[in-house]
């Protein structure tokens, strides 16, 4: 009778084995669905068992439990910590403190509070898995006092257990509900508190079959109708229902519903044989405990040992037939068996020396919980900065870019602007009798202009009178009518008139006084003195002049001062032109040297250093980054035009940036200029610009922290003098 009800059994719990291994391969979405099955499959078989033993002696049944659950998890865990200490250069920095929540059975709260999440799959431990068996181990050891106040209220009455049993499993259910809608999905995965209704499920069905005797084997084919129908559409969940749907917490809740019904009527299907097939099952499912506990250390071997990971399905065979041969191995040496006692003996002490070295390496571990710690810490806070300045930095962009195109639209050229200007222009005009000659008009054309001229004045004086003045706008010069000068003195004007523009002025009997082609000459010596050829400019126009050809006529007069003010006029405008360039060339060169960091840790830990040395810089941090998280921040941050014109990616070896996703970044980053900062070694990538620091830590062991990823404040004070130096080098 026995087994004819544990058949249908054995396929159950040889699906949900699979679905999990599956998940846990990357498989099968929904397959994390199949541990509240198990969950359920659980509370039932030991309160069945406990209700089968009528009176229960505790002792007997811990040692029962213990022998069945601990010894193989005890053992698993021992060889996952000696197979990982054989092979070189992995780090597993929480190895004693995690191993330690194991053994002792909190491994999930453990979890909790390193915020370990099940759900990303990263790999980064062999026991990523064992909450769950963390919460079978507090349950295994609390339930059955729990079992015997239920079972005692049996006096009250016969049905009194399972409704007490089931009103227990509805008040967890609604804790979970409730708990699931405010708390962290890793924290509601892992609690056991919000665990524990899939269990009382369980318990709930057991009782019910018990007490109130709801088997009945005369209903055959609609107990296997239930079970089969009920059975495909467990399946169906576990391939739909992904750990990010909004069905998470009532997919649980279902899963954990159907499997009743699936135990219910796998117990009711009277079955005398086992075909092929349901043979295949039952054997999985003799082993699926060990399959449990042995599959995430071996995927984490596996992940560390093999070179060619392309192909998700073939190591996924290869995965699961290491998995399926450790676990009949284990089976079969923790197993009482009649026959085969040599060979069982002789496996048995294999496994167990092996377990003995992994407990000497366990013991001798150090543990960096506190170093962790602080790291953790230190990370979260600059996390927490750069979050800040990731909000503040599109506003403060937006007020750089407001204020370049003011001074951008103040620097653009006006012509009326401009002559307005020049006619306020604090002018010094020195000059001879031409000058003086158009005084009126040079004071009409200047309002705040001063005009000094006199006849016959050479320039042996004007040198004097310019250093009388306080000159304070541009100066012009007419002084060669009456002959020239050595060219020290107008040296000497040059001087006293300091930065501003001075303006030479030609005269009209150069074949008498010979000055022009040296002031032509002259002017070229000095970024601020101007010529203006009033000779080339009258020229023709004998109107304008008395018969000397050289005193001006009224209309001469106006021509004269018109031409000054055009010639400062034009020189105005090159300058607001000239000082425009410049600003755009300041500005671009501005942009090309902002940055935009994105990264993971490695960039968190650098955080304070790096916005010190560039404080116009951007920065864009995640823990886990992939390659789609990369590509889209990148993305975003072009969208939003935030993309600085350098793009920075700051990565330690804990994410490997391949070909593809770079070539992605470059599509993405046409017009800018790309670095990759690692502390690996990319050999795969055709990057002109990647600075790794993976040979100078290969001399350097010290620069790291326990996990041999992270950099301690040392190892980051290092690469950051390298990255400043090569991007000054690059310069």
């Amino acid at each position: 009778m026995e087994k004819k009800r544990f058949i249908m059994l054995d396929i159950f719990r040889a699906i949900l084995c699979l679905a999990v291994l599956l998940y846990h391969l990357g498989l099968l979405k929904g397959g994390y669905l199949a541990v509240c099955c198990f969950f359920v499959l659980s509370g039932y078989l030991t309160t069945r068992s406990l209700l089968k033993k009528g009176k229960v002696d505790l002792k007997k049944h811990y040692i029962s439990r213990f022998k069945k659950i601990y010894i193989p998890l005890f053992v698993v865990v021992l060889i996952s910590v000696a197979s990982i200490s054989l092979i070189k250069d992995v780090i597993w920095v929480s190895l004693k403190p995690e191993t330690t929540s194991v053994l002792l059975g909190y491994n999930n709260f453990w979890q909790i509070a390193a915020n370990q999440d099940y759900f990303a799959r990263h790999t980064t431990s062999p026991f990523m898995h064992f909450w769950y068996i963390a919460i079978l181990l507090q349950f295994e050891l609390v339930y059955p006092i729990i079992f015997l106040l239920i079972k005692s209220t049996k006096k009250l009455a016969k049905w009194m257990p399972s409704v007490i049993s089931s009103l227990l499993a509805v008040a967890f259910t609604i804790f979970f509900f409730v708990y699931s809608a405010k708390a962290p999905i890793t924290s509601v995965y892992y609690n056991s508190f919000s665990r524990v209704f899939s269990l009382l499920l369980g318990v709930a069905i057991s009782f019910i079959h018990h007490y109130l005797q709801i088997y009945n084997i005369s209903h055959q084919n609609f107990f296997k109708t239930i079970y089969y129908g009920s059975l495909v559409f467990i399946i169906i969940l576990f391939f739909i229902v992904d750990s990010s749907s909004k069905l998470f917490a009532p997919a649980m809740l279902i899963s954990s519903m159907i499997s009743c019904i699936i135990i219910e009527c796998a117990i009711s299907i009277d079955q005398t044989k086992e075909n092929f097939v349901e043979k295949i099952f039952s054997f999985i499912s003799t082993i699926s405990y060990e399959v449990y506990l042995v599959q995430y250390p071996i995927i984490y071997l596996y992940q560390i040992l093999s070179t060619k990971q392309d192909n998700i399905y073939i190591n996924a065979l290869i995965i699961s037939l290491i998995t399926f041969i450790v676990s009949f191995i284990i089976h079969f040496a923790l197993s009482k068996r009649k026959n085969l006692k040599k060979i069982q003996l002789v496996v048995l002490v294999i496994v167990l020396l092996f377990s003995g070295l992994g407990g000497y390496k366990y013991i001798i571990a150090e543990d960096h919980s506190e170093e962790m710690k602080q790291l953790q810490q230190q990370l979260a806070d600059s996390a927490a900065e750069i979050e800040k300045q990731k909000a503040e930095y599109a506003e403060k962009l937006k007020q750089e870019n407001d204020a370049w195109e003011k001074l951008l639209s103040e620097l653009e050229p006006n012509e009326e602007q401009i002559k307005e200007t020049v006619s306020k222009l604090p002018v010094v005009c020195i000059g001879d009798s031409v000058m003086l000659g158009a005084a009126n008009n040079l004071r009409s054309q200047f309002e705040n202009g001063y005009v000094d001229a006199e006849v016959s004045r050479s320039g042996w004086v004007m040198a004097e009178i310019i250093k009388s003045l306080t000159i304070q706008g541009p100066v012009v010069i007419h002084a060669g009518t009456n002959g020239d000068v050595p060219e020290y003195v107008k040296d000497n004007i040059m001087s006293y008139c300091g930065e501003n523009d001075v303006f030479w002025v030609t005269v009209t009997n150069d074949k008498d006084v010979h000055v022009n082609d040296k002031l032509r000459e002259f002017v070229k010596k000095y970024d601020n003195a101007h010529l203006i050829d009033w000779q080339q400019y009258s020229s023709g126009h004998s109107d304008w002049f008395y018969s000397d050809d050289i005193h001006l006529q009224p209309a001469g007069r106006k021509a004269y001062a018109e031409l000054i003010f055009n010639s400062i006029y034009q020189v105005k405008y090159q300058q607001l032109e000239k000082m425009k360039e410049d600003a755009i060339n300041k500005h671009e060169n501005q942009l090309r040297s902002k940055m935009s960091f994105f990264g993971n840790d490695l960039l968190t830990g650098l955080y304070d250093l790096l916005t010190d040395k560039y404080p116009e810089a951007n920065f864009i941090t995640e823990k886990y980054l992939d390659d789609q998280l990369l590509l889209s921040q990148i993305q975003k941050a072009k969208d939003e035009n935030t993309l600085n014109y350098k793009v920075m990616i700051v990565v330690d070896s804990s994410y490997k940036l391949n070909e593809e996703t770079y070539q992605s970044i470059l599509n993405i980053c046409s017009d800018n200029e790309v670095y990759i900062i690692t502390t690996s070694q990319p050999t795969d990538i055709s990057c002109e610009n990647i600075i790794s620091f993976k040979d100078i830590l290969n001399n350097h062991k010290e620069y790291y922290l326990a996990d041999m990823v992270h950099l301690n404040q040392q190892g980051n004070q290092q690469l950051f003098e390298y990255i400043v130096d090569y991007l000054a080098n690059e310069q």
